[in-house]
């Protein structure tokens, strides 16, 4: 039987990207942006852990608000969040961008996490 697993890497670097459960509120393909966006950063080295996730929409099952990185849909794109638990506290995100097509927030993520390298140091 063939079973896939996903193995979340250790040490400095992006963490699988949760995402919220397909339910009848969710807008757009979330869940599809969530897998792509595992695919592409999840093991990507970073200066500290990294952590982010999905939510389909104003409800946040996913945590988006709690996370490094969170985006929430909406009718019109996403909106990308950034909180997090910086120096050990817990920092409820705020909206810095949106609102995104997909194609637009990989662009946005990974100009987040350029500027996160160059200001955190490598």
């Amino acid at each position: 039987m063939d079973v896939d697993l996903l193995v979340v890497p250790g040490g400095n670097c992006i963490k699988d990207i949760k995402v919220c459960p397909e339910c009848d509120h969710g807008n757009g393909s979330y869940r599809a942006l969530g897998e792509k966006l595992n695919i592409e950063l999840i093991g990507k080295i970073t200066p500290t852990p990294i952590r982010m996730n999905v939510s389909g929409c104003g409800c946040r099952c996913a945590m988006a608000m709690l996370q490094d990185i969170g985006l929430v849909a909406g009718l019109e794109g996403y909106a990308i969040y950034i909180g997090g638990t910086p120096y050990s506290k817990s920092i409820i995100a705020e909206k810095i961008i949106g609102p995104l097509t997909d194609e637009e927030v990989f662009i946005a993520i990974k100009a987040i996490l350029c500027l996160y390298k160059s200001e955190r140091g490598d």
